[in-house]
């Protein structure tokens, strides 16, 4: 599935991985994403700080591997240009090195296990130079949660459901997360278009949210969204 999104306010923005195809999957998602203007990639250590000082980009993607200190290249990528957002793209196995990463300057956690919708929305919240506190809140929980359980191979249980979300609500929510559109979404529950957006209204009102992009990021809080969808 393709991704197109619009981010409101254009955003300048590096990938940092040593893993290549891990950057052209980046890059696909970020190319697809109007108001995203990639300035370049760099396999991370003294390559991605030259980068970042030279560049200057508002928006730094840097993807934690076990090699990569991660933290020591957040402060000093902060240190270099301190207007820089970080989103860190962690597995399980990283939790510790993205929490240490948070407290160097990092801005935000996407799990690698998330949908593209999720990084576009945590994305889109920095770009509009929103707090950050939402999104580091929203994955923290599923972090903290996922931390004090032992590691197993299999798939974790996801919170209980918010007890106000109907059944029709929570399968919209998980559509919605797969990147569908209210068209999609109407064909395959097969209701009307305007069954969809009453179901989002109710459902903004009782999450809280503003729109859809927030409801994503509100919605991995509560693992209402399947963790493992692909774009």
């Amino acid at each position: 599935m393709t991704l197109s999104r619009q981010i409101p306010s254009s955003v300048r923005m590096v990938l940092v991985s040593s893993n290549y195809l891990v950057r052209v999957g980046l890059r696909r998602i970020m190319e697809n994403t109007l108001g995203v203007i990639l300035v370049g990639e760099s396999h991370g250590g003294a390559s991605a700080q030259d980068l970042v000082l030279h560049e200057r980009p508002d928006i730094a993607i840097l993807d934690i591997e076990p090699d990569m200190r991660i933290t020591e290249l957040t402060r000093n990528l902060r240190k270099s240009v301190p207007s820089l957002k970080i989103i860190l793209l962690s597995g399980w196995d990283d939790i510790a090195q993205a929490k240490q990463a948070l407290t160097a300057g990092a801005s935000s956690i996407v799990l690698k296990c998330q949908p593209p919708s999720v990084l576009l929305a945590t994305v889109e919240s920095l770009a509009e130079a929103a707090t950050a506190a939402l999104l580091a809140s929203s994955n923290q929980a599923l972090i903290n949660n996922r931390a004090e359980q032992p590691v197993s191979p299999g798939t974790p249980s996801p919170p209980a459901w918010p007890s106000s979300l109907t059944d029709r609500e929570r399968t919209v929510i998980a559509l919605l997360g797969k990147g569908l559109s209210n068209r999609d979404i109407a064909g395959q529950l097969c209701i009307s278009e305007t069954t969809v957006r009453h179901h989002l209204t109710s459902i903004f009102d009782k999450l809280g949210v503003p729109n859809r992009q927030k409801l994503l990021i509100r919605a991995h809080q509560y693992g209402l969204v399947e963790l493992t969808a692909s774009a």
